[in-house]
């Protein structure tokens, strides 16, 4: 898989590490082993919209409709746009371009918003109702008990992508499926959101340490790195929205600005 050349990092203006600082010093770049994780941002974009047929499911979809009709109708701005500019979702409706855009958009100011309470309460609910569940399936007589926590869990799920504006007919939208149609920066926001969003493993939810960004950091974009001595090492978090880097700060689960 090719990745961004070294960038979205240098793409964004370097932040200072100290409110005093007058010229800011560029973020650390990180390690390949990192780089080589992460999808091709920058080849995403909306040349790439029509090239769907290698998903099977959509181009059944497609050879269904057209048959009966020429256009299809945005869920969102309810414009009327060829089959081939349209994006669908787990349900019969679909997304055009701009909307795809603007949803994923609209996501990320809910995180950083008044929705960020109830999304990180949905999402801690889901976990720890699917963790409760796999350990009662592990059990015996603990079946049926497992089948209802992970029900809830599934429940909590759908609830997180409702507080993140991402559902339709009260099905989760599968958006990062037209993450290559995506502008890059939308692409590398989702990216971070859905990661977010349908993590089960037991990691921390954390975010950016820079105030102005605050937005959630994958698990892939998090490593060791020596500091700046050289003597021992440092975890990094890389925020792949405002390409700074963020540090461990003495509080739990909390970030705070670093080079």
């Amino acid at each position: 898989m090719t990745v961004d050349p070294p960038g979205p990092y240098n793409t964004m203006t370097a932040r200072p590490v100290t409110p005093d600082a007058e010229v800011a010093d560029p973020p650390m770049a990180p390690p390949s082993k990192v780089t080589r994780c992460l999808p091709a941002f920058s080849t995403f974009g909306p040349g790439n919209c029509g090239a769907h047929e290698h998903i099977p499911e959509v181009a059944e979809r497609r050879a269904r409709r057209a048959a009966t009709e020429a256009t299809q109708s945005c869920v969102r701005c309810k414009q009327e746009f060829g089959s081939r500019e349209m994006h669908p979702l787990a349900c019969e409706h679909s997304l055009c371009r701009d909307c795809l855009t603007h949803t994923v958009v609209e996501a990320g100011k809910t995180v950083r918003g008044k929705g960020a309470v109830p999304l990180r309460a949905a999402l801690a609910t889901m976990r720890d109702q699917r963790q409760q569940g796999q350990a009662a399936s592990s059990r015996d007589k603990g079946v049926n008990r497992a089948r209802v926590l992970l029900a809830r869990a599934d429940e909590g799920r759908i609830r997180a992508y409702r507080a993140a504006g991402a559902t339709c007919c009260g099905r989760p939208m599968p958006l990062e499926r037209w993450q290559d149609c995506m502008q890059p920066h939308a692409a590398r926001l989702w990216y971070g959101l859905s990661w977010m969003l349908q993590t089960t493993e037991p990691v921390e939810l954390i975010t950016c340490g820079w105030p102005d960004c605050g937005m959630p950091i994958p698990v892939p974009c998090r490593y060791y790195s020596k500091d700046g001595r050289g003597s021992s090492s440092i975890h990094v978090y890389l925020c792949l929205i405002c390409g700074a880097n963020s540090q461990r700060s003495s509080l739990p689960d909390t970030l705070i600005p670093s080079r």
